[in-house]
């Protein structure tokens, strides 16, 4: 069973650090009902949350949001959505091989994320990274940067010492 028979409606959601953007999508026209930007902030996300069952008229279950950044800009807005009983998908990467598509606004994206999750079959949808592993994993990435760059400055460092003093670490020959 794919998305689009499943669920009555797709939520598409473009994340940044100010504003997040929703297009609804009904499943069954796959046509646009509705496209709106909100505060990245608790309170933006509640009233995002409640615009969706308003313009819907469905309740949580039966809508599906696929989203951007859930691991990052989008990660508060999904967790309040899972708490609201939304089921939450990371919204699939668009394809690059059929090059880039035709202007670029959050509302497009927004539109993009939820009609490239119609076709998906429910049972391969993207779980939404955990907050947890996924912040664990950027720090050990940062620390381990970090290490390879000290390391490298201290090579360098030793290796210009032996280039400019003569340390008379060779027996002279008499």
């Amino acid at each position: 069973m794919i998305v689009a028979e499943h669920f009555g409606f797709v939520v598409g959601i473009d994340t940044h650090a100010k504003t997040h953007t929703l297009a609804i999508i009904d499943t069954p026209t796959g046509g646009e009902m509705a496209n709106e930007t909100f505060p990245a902030t608790t309170t933006g996300g509640n009233r995002a949350l409640s615009w969706i069952l308003r313009c819907t008229g469905a309740s949580a279950e039966q809508v599906l949001l696929s989203m951007e950044g859930t691991g990052w800009y989008g990660a508060k807005l999904r967790q309040q959505a899972s708490d609201a009983g939304f089921q939450v998908t990371e919204a699939p990467v668009p394809n690059q091989r059929l090059g880039r598509y035709e202007g670029k606004s959050d509302s497009i994206d927004a539109t993009r994320a939820a009609r490239t999750a119609l076709s998906i079959p429910t049972n391969r949808l993207r779980e939404p990274r955990s907050r947890k592993d996924h912040m664990a994993l950027r720090i050990l990435s940062n620390a381990r940067r970090t290490m390879v760059r000290e390391r490298t400055a201290a090579i360098n460092a030793l290796t210009a010492l032996l280039r400019i003093v003569d340390l008379a670490l060779m027996p002279e020959c008499r």
